[in-house]
């Protein structure tokens, strides 16, 4: 389960844990902080799975109104923690530009490919693009991996300055490729 709203399903396990208990302050403030983070989650679904969670919602504010706090913890566990799940695995919502390493291994290939036919247009604006992926997705990676990896992009960048495409390939290939996969 990765996507940004993956700490979805710990809050909301929190609230069940708390409601379980008979702990409702506790509750009340899990419960209300998964709803802050569930509210944008929504808006990034198709419409089909936000009915479901409507639903599921509105049968756990029945129960929270009427202060069943033992029935709400059971809705919660055995249906809304369930479909949660599901949907976080089927929809992987990831932060914007945290697309996982295959967008960034395409972007590369894509840079290195146009290189090599001599395209140098597509190839500078390609690896403008690639630039920013690495930007984005080096933010998850160990701090030695982008340690070596900022060198690399310094000597990309001036071999493109000084147009020098075939040392260009070669970095991309030989020095980066291996650090992104």
């Amino acid at each position: 389960m990765t996507s940004k709203y993956s700490e979805l399903y710990s809050v909301l396990s929190a609230a069940i844990k708390a409601f379980s208990l008979n702990n409702i302050e506790e509750g009340n403030k899990s419960l209300m902080d998964f709803l802050n983070i569930l509210d944008p989650f929504l808006t990034e679904l198709p419409g089909e799975k936000i009915v479901l969670f409507q639903e599921l919602l509105n049968e756990s504010l029945t129960y929270f109104e009427a202060k069943d706090y033992l029935n709400l913890a059971d809705k919660l566990s055995n249906d809304f923690l369930p479909l949660l799940e599901k949907t976080l695995n089927e929809y992987p919502i990831t932060e914007p530009g945290h697309q996982l390493s295959v967008n960034l291994l395409e972007a590369l290939d894509v840079t290195i490919a146009a290189f090599k036919q001599e395209n140098d247009s597509v190839g500078n604006e390609k690896l403008i693009a690639l630039v920013d992926l690495l930007k984005a997705e080096t933010t998850r990676w160990p701090e030695d991996k982008i340690l070596q990896l900022i060198p690399l992009l310094t000597e990309s960048l001036q071999l493109q300055k000084e147009s020098d495409y075939s040392g260009l390939i070669r970095v991309l290939e030989k020095n980066i490729y291996p650090l992104v996969e």
